[in-house]
């Protein structure tokens, strides 16, 4: 029966291959983590591209965050430094 566990592994699973550990920038927890990649967005990177509106949007499916939130936790710029460092 693999419809019981279909996507099951992957929800705890943390490394390369589901991108960037965003639980790295202050501000974001393991929940924030998933919203975004479920948002799409799995890279420092690529969260360093967005804006605070965008990505606010971007995670509201999922999650619950103001950009305000976003702005005065300063994800994107952590994220622009953290691509750099990669």
């Amino acid at each position: 029966d693999h419809a019981a566990d279909d996507g099951a592994e992957e929800t705890g699973a943390t490394g390369s291959q589901e991108g960037d550990d965003f639980t790295l920038i202050r501000g974001i927890g393991p929940r924030f983590a998933q919203a975004l990649r479920d948002g799409g967005v799995t890279t420092f990177a690529a969260l360093a591209r967005e804006t605070p509106d965008r990505l606010a949007e971007r995670m509201a499916p999922y999650a619950t965050v103001t950009a305000q939130r976003i702005r005065e936790g300063d994800w994107i710029s952590q994220a622009k430094a953290l691509a750099r460092a990669d």
